[in-house]
């Protein structure tokens, strides 16, 4: 799955996509995210960024969830909680079975829209 940053002054997105597989891989990582999980760098698991962007995924019980960006280091936090991973979890399955779509992971703690689009951009889209 590739991902990158949007900058657009109404609202900042973090688009992700690919194809069927690449959404049934990101529902789940977030399924085999728990509180003991350190900080994950999704590059780490084969997310590629077309921006030069860094995406970390993190596990929260408690405070601030959200997708959060750090601009001045190209870096974005996605900051999780357990019920926040099983609504992304139905609505990634929901999306991988449709021949193309997109779905909004949103958070009320979202500093930057997350747009998970299947099927509906090239594979060089943003380079």
């Amino acid at each position: 799955m590739r991902f990158g940053f949007i900058d657009c002054e109404f609202e900042p997105t973090l688009l992700m996509w690919g194809d069927t597989l690449d959404v049934r891989y990101l529902a789940f990582v977030l399924e085999n995210v728990s509180i003991d999980t350190p900080p994950i760098s999704l590059a780490e698991f084969g997310f590629q960024s077309q921006t030069g962007h860094e995406l970390h995924l993190f596990h929260c019980s408690q405070g601030k969830n959200g997708l959060i960006s750090f601009p001045n280091k190209n870096r974005f936090e996605w900051h999780v909680s357990k019920s926040d991973i099983e609504r992304f979890k139905e609505r990634l399955y929901a999306l991988a079975r449709a021949s193309h779509g997109h779905q909004y992971l949103e958070s009320d703690g979202d500093e930057v829209t997350l747009k998970v689009s299947l099927n509906e951009y090239p594979s060089d889209y943003l380079i």
